[in-house]
């Protein structure tokens, strides 16, 4: 099995379940995403553990046996990973594409760069340089196809909406949205996203004019940083 961002010691409820871990995919160096490592690298030290060349360069992924660079592929047991580094809630976000090399079936992980009805913060670097990173980081995973599940790595989708709804609640996509939520909501539909994250939406006009704001990144801006004190 492949383990993605191991916030914790899952020993244990691998040997629960007979299973028996081949690799680890870091998405970025934060704590809980990178605590498992250790121990999981303890009792199978043949894991293949993977994160983006910016981290492991820097010693940020423990145990990591390989950095990956934007756009490169790799295959692991029967799928094809693909690594894409996509910047702004850290400076070495990445973002993994697991295409299954027989069976029609492909999942993206994307830690912490969205999330159901938002997005991640930015967390490093200057606010002024990183949050135009992550809005481009969003629209390379606008940019995939929309029947690919979306695996974050948090449970914002609730708080989410009920902040969208609190800046616009006349939003028919949000409306329904909340009224269809189930929790807990993750795999994410991209489609969904698409049509219902203000995040997701700061090229549409409309929006621009509502909130008063001359173009998408100003959007952007304004509605992360209204986000960060709600």
């Amino acid at each position: 099995m492949i383990v993605i961002d191991p916030p914790i010691n899952l020993c244990s409820l691998l040997e629960s379940q007979n299973l028996w871990p081949v690799a680890i995919f870091n998405t970025h160096h934060h704590f809980d995403h990178i605590d498992g490592n250790s121990a999981l690298f303890k009792k199978y030290p043949h894991l293949s553990i993977f994160g983006g060349c910016y981290d492991v360069d820097r010693n940020r992924i423990p145990y990591a046996t390989k950095g990956l660079k934007d756009g490169e592929e790799i295959c692991i047991k029967n799928y094809i990973v693909k690594a894409y580094h996509v910047p702004g809630h850290t400076l070495g976000h990445m973002m993994y594409l697991f295409t299954h090399k027989t069976l029609n079936i492909q999942h993206i992980f994307c830690g912490d760069l969205l999330f159901g009805a938002g997005c991640g913060r930015v967390l490093e670097g200057s606010f002024k340089e990183q949050a135009p990173q992550l809005l481009q980081s969003l629209n390379i995973l606008k940019s995939l196809d929309t029947s690919i599940p979306i695996w974050c790595a948090h449970e914002y989708t609730q708080k989410n909406i009920e902040f969208s709804l609190s800046l616009i609640p006349e939003d028919i996509p949000l409306q329904k949205r909340q009224l269809s939520l189930s929790i807990p909501s993750v795999p994410l539909n991209l489609a969904i996203e698409k049509e219902s994250n203000l995040f997701l939406r700061c090229d549409d006009l409309y929006l621009q004019d509502y909130f008063k704001q001359p173009d998408s990144l100003s959007l952007f801006c304004f509605l992360r940083m209204k986000r960060n004190h709600y």
